[in-house]
């Protein structure tokens, strides 16, 4: 009877969340039928395209796309490679790897090049996600974007199985925001760390990142990864044979990604208990 209303409890959690995300995704694309303004386009196109990336990459790619074309329209180079990189990871989520290591490397050409730092937008327009920061300096936001760049490159590597060049590029990535005071960004650098680790069976080294994005994760209050943090503990105790333990972590997950309104989380947690 318990177990039945934690299910009932969780499937009412979901369809909340999915309520919440649905009349923000409406909002947002009400906003846009109303704007005229180039830029508050350009935002809205990467707020859309950051409500889809978790559950819907195909939406990503698409509204991702529409803020590259607009940043180029409008000169601004740093938002054309922020918009990039966000087209190339929704890419790797579809499982299209080839254009995805194609479009992220362009986007860290484009990142990499101090000239983007002459035109940004005004610390007066909204951040297209969390991980920004209009008022900082120019320079510290084109090593913040070029930073998650190199995140999403080692996540691309972790994928296709090249795990000693993604730890290449989730260092870069771990070292460019450390400097430039990515602290949300660096908790999900250290969980797909971690997640790298786990794929080279090597659960000690990975225990230490994954515990790293929790610990910073609880510091500043940012929540939104919680279930992965709890599904990748769960799945390096697994690897170390502590099963009562990763059976714990694996329900909690459940859990932290229902709150979330993670379902790919909810599903990958559920699919790892059901496992175990």
């Amino acid at each position: 009877m318990a177990g039945r209303l934690v299910y009932l409890l969780l499937l009412w959690i979901l369809s909340q969340n999915g309520f919440a995300q649905a009349f923000r995704v409406d909002s947002l694309k009400k906003e846009l039928s109303a704007s005229n303004n180039d830029t508050s386009r350009l935002i809205l196109y990467g707020q859309i395209a950051n409500a889809y990336l978790e559950n819907s990459p195909d939406s990503m790619y698409r509204y991702a796309g529409k803020m590259v074309a607009v940043a180029r329209n409008l000169g601004l180079t740093l938002e054309e490679a922020h918009a990039l990189g966000e087209v190339g990871f929704a890419q790797l989520n579809m499982g299209d790897y080839p254009h995805s290591l194609q479009t992220l490397l362009s986007a860290a050409d484009l990142a990499n090049d101090p000239a983007t730092e002459k035109d940004v937008i005004p610390a007066s327009y909204p951040e297209v996600d969390e991980f920004e920061d209009r008022s900082s300096s120019p320079r510290m936001q084109r090593l913040r974007c070029l930073g998650k760049i190199y995140q999403f490159l080692g996540i691309l590597y972790t994928n296709t199985n090249n795990h000693q060049r993604s730890l290449t590029y989730h260092f870069m990535a771990e070292k460019l925001l450390r400097e430039n005071n990515g602290k949300y960004l660096l908790t999900t650098i250290y969980l797909t760390l971690g997640r790298n680790y786990l794929g080279m069976k090597n659960p000690d080294s990975a225990l230490i990142a994954v515990q790293r994005a929790y610990d910073h994760s609880t510091q500043i209050g940012y929540e939104r990864y919680m279930g992965s943090i709890l599904l990748n503990l769960g799945r390096i105790y697994v690897l170390q044979g502590k099963t009562d333990l990763a059976g714990q972590y694996f329900r909690a997950a459940i859990t932290a990604s229902a709150e979330q309104g993670y379902y790919r989380g909810v599903a990958a947690s559920n699919l790892a208990l059901s496992d175990l």
